[in-house]
């Protein structure tokens, strides 16, 4: 009797292919993490668009909803692909990133200057670092708040492109 090594290998092998593809494809959706906000606001100059940044921690299940099941599809979407640069920035223990200034600081620092020490929140800012419209606190209801993050983006880009 012949053993066939060879099928189990070719199933092991496209198992495994086919999970990285996936998380990759996954992972090139999630939200980017801002480190440096001197980059990310340059960008924003440059490409005359706002920046959607979400502010959230480490077990914050509605930060996932809000990412998940809001921003991700938003910034994944043919619609507003072109009408913001959406990112994350995490309130977590020791977290820093790069400011507008280019001197390191606590995201903690960071958003209690936009009064954003509640997550989730949603910040809608230009490249200067200004808000563009009222930021989005927590979330009250997942009925609404697709309507009213859209409607929030709408009018930072169009406050924007009227600057």
């Amino acid at each position: 009797m012949k053993i066939n090594y060879q099928q189990p290998i070719s199933r092991s092998f496209l198992f495994i292919f086919f999970l990285v593809v996936f998380m990759s494809a996954r992972a090139s959706s999630a939200l980017l993490k801002i480190d440096d906000f001197s980059t990310l606001s340059e960008l924003s100059k440059s490409s005359k668009l706002p920046i959607v940044l979400l502010v959230e921690q480490t077990g914050c299940h509605y930060c996932d909803i809000v990412s998940e099941e809001f921003l991700n599809p938003l910034q994944n979407s043919e619609r507003f692909r072109d009408k913001a640069i959406f990112r994350r920035i995490s309130l977590d223990f020791g977290e820093t990133i790069t400011g507008l200034n280019k001197i390191d600081i606590t995201t903690d620092a960071f958003c209690e200057d936009y009064g954003a020490s509640f997550t989730p929140t949603v910040l809608f800012l230009d490249g200067n670092g200004n808000s563009l419209t009222d930021k989005i606190l927590g979330m009250s209801s997942r009925d609404y708040y697709g309507y009213d993050l859209e409607n929030s983006i709408h009018k930072a880009y169009n406050t924007l492109r009227t600057q």
